[in-house]
């Protein structure tokens, strides 16, 4: 992983953000490495989600002792349905990466999934936006700590800009309206020719579903790769179909990603520009989830997920209304009770 790579180069700080954060092979590798650099002097930060991330005492107390540092956002008893589900890195304020992995040997399709690919999404930034990374990560640590990380050791002057136009956006459910959910509704309605979207979940609330299926009998065409039985969670996959049909009544194709889990959160529109980052298209990220992307204004950017996506559909199947109709008996009739926990998915 190139996240290894920068953070074995680390001089000052490494700050890391997780949904999950498994105690397996992987999990143990990047807590060695941790260690390592704390040992060496490197401020080590990890602020990790209070039931997603269920990192074992033995590897906390193995990083406490070298001096790094790992807190709990919002401990399962504090809150247990306002979910931490950011994934960041950065490193000496420089460097950045963002995107659907977590630290899990399932993310490298080994553990869980060894026997299934995992499709997933995990960017690299650079240049003047990575301070709006590091905002994020001290916000939450400050939430989390009361420590107040500031001063150029962690905001250092940029040494440059790119070429492309980068807005790293943050939602929560201490935010309405929701910036997260704005950037997603702002993506389609701008929409003119074509929406491309990658999501492991299709749970949309009705603002959402009003603004893609106006697209969809607007002529646009909406295009959204998600999950193929077997899914990696069968309430949320059951709850995915019933919308998948009133979506695909509305004109707009829904395909599901046949190899293995399909984990990518992006978004590209007209091939102009493009989002990618944590939020799933459901209503747990537009409304309870503590979420993150980053939206691209650039040719080569957007040329870049639409591409990523496509690939993604290559070995993929319509999951359209004959595909419905031909799902097992049980899982037909669970579709419709299943909609009612659709606020919580």
């Amino acid at each position: 992983m190139s996240n290894l790579t920068i953070e074995r180069a680390a001089r000052h700080h490494v700050h890391i953000e997780s949904y999950i954060f498994r105690d397996d092979s992987l999990g143990r590798r990047m807590i060695g490495l941790l260690c390592e650099k704390a040992r060496a002097g490197v401020q080590v930060r990890l602020i990790l989600d209070g039931i997603g991330a269920l990192l074992g005492y033995r590897l906390r107390r193995e990083l406490a002792r070298a001096g790094g540092h790992a807190v709990a956002f919002l401990p399962r008893l504090a809150s247990p349905n306002l979910r931490n589900h950011r994934k960041i890195v950065v490193c000496d304020g420089a460097v950045g990466f963002f995107g659907g992995l977590n630290v899990g040997s399932e993310y490298l399709g080994r553990g869980k999934t060894r026997d299934r690919d995992w499709a997933d999404m995990h960017m690299r930034l650079a240049g003047p936006s990575v301070w709006d990374l590091q905002w994020i990560f001290v916000e939450d640590w400050d939430f989390c700590t009361g420590e107040f990380l500031e001063g150029t050791d962690y905001f250092a002057p940029s040494e440059g800009v790119g070429e492309a136009a980068a807005q790293v956006i943050a939602g929560g459910p201490d935010e309405r309206p929701n910036p997260v959910r704005q950037a997603f509704l702002g993506a389609f309605v701008r929409a003119r020719r074509r929406i491309l979207i990658a999501t492991p979940y299709v749970v949309p609330d009705q603002g959402l579903r009003d603004v893609l299926e106006l697209a969809a009998r607007s002529g646009i065409e909406v295009i959204v790769v998600t999950q193929h039985p077997p899914p990696d969670h069968q309430l949320a996959f059951l709850c995915t179909l019933y919308y998948v049909r009133e979506l695909e009544e509305a004109g707009v194709k829904v395909f599901g990603y046949r190899p293995g889990v399909m984990h990518a959160k992006a978004v590209a529109v007209d091939g102009e520009w493009a989002m990618v980052g944590t939020a799933n298209l459901d209503n747990r990220s537009m409304f309870l989830n503590f979420e993150q992307m980053t939206l691209f204004d650039g040719a080569v950017e957007a040329a870049a997920v639409t591409a990523a996506i496509e690939r993604l559909l290559l070995d993929s199947t319509r999951l359209d209304a004959a595909w419905l109709r031909g799902r097992p008996w049980l899982q037909r009739v669970l579709i419709q009770p299943a909609r009612l926990l659709a606020p919580l998915m």
